[in-house]
């Protein structure tokens, strides 16, 4: 679960809110289940995907690896815009 005091105090670049976005609807997820998955607590989980998609909150290097593994992205992509997006396949 990534840390809770991290997701206010990173610097990633701009377009992550944006880039977030797009992962996340291409996954076919909710903000709901994505924070979920990524560790946040029911309760909370919708409100924090929603914060980091409209940069309320600027995500940490650690939450934009955890949200990129479970949206199958580079995480170099999400948090920077910088590589492929999608993350090949070892087969």
């Amino acid at each position: 679960m990534p840390n809770r005091s991290k997701i206010f105090c990173a610097p990633l670049a701009a377009g992550f809110p944006d880039r977030l976005v797009a992962a996340r609807k291409a996954a076919a997820l909710t903000q709901q289940v994505l924070g979920v998955a990524v560790g946040y607590a029911p309760t909370s989980a919708r409100q924090a995907i929603d914060g980091l998609e409209k940069g309320r909150f600027r995500g940490s290097l650690e939450v934009a690896e955890a949200l990129a593994k479970i949206l199958g992205v580079h995480p170099a992509w999400l948090a920077y815009g910088k590589g492929p997006r999608r993350v090949r396949s070892c087969r």
